[in-house]
This record gives C-alpha cells, structure tokens and sequence, in this order.
C-alpha cells in the first residue's frame, strides 16, 4: 500500500447528490458559503494552532490530527 503524496486544496460536503456535471461546474471555482446544500467547506486559508475553521454557514471546525 503506498502513501498518499499529493495535496488535498479544499473539501466540500453537501446535504444533496451532485450529478458529474454540478460536480465538473463546482470543482474550479470558488462557492459561496451559503450555497444551497454546503454544509462543510474546509478551504485551508483558516487557521489557527492546527484547527481549521469550516468557511460554510455551519461554521464548524477541524483538527489537524496529522502526526
């Protein structure tokens, strides 16, 4: 089994399917943080002692538990 080696730029997670096409639409660009269905968009520009704050309406957080 090999490591992953590349790196992950953003994650987004929707309350809804999003068909290849959404998918394709989405995935360059920039969303807004109230979009339909986005309940979880971690961009990695928000930082702080290795909790990253989840830019969605939500406004969750997560923990870089990376050893």
């Amino acid at each position: 089994m090999s490591s992953f080696t590349e790196a992950i730029d953003e994650v987004r997670l929707w309350n809804k399917a999003l068909d290849q096409s959404g998918i394709a639409y989405n995935m360059d660009k920039s969303v807004n943080s109230n979009a339909e269905g986005l309940v979880l968009y971690f961009d990695f520009e928000h930082k702080s002692n290795n909790v990253y704050t989840d830019v969605s309406s939500y406004k969750n957080q997560g923990q870089n538990m990376a050893t």
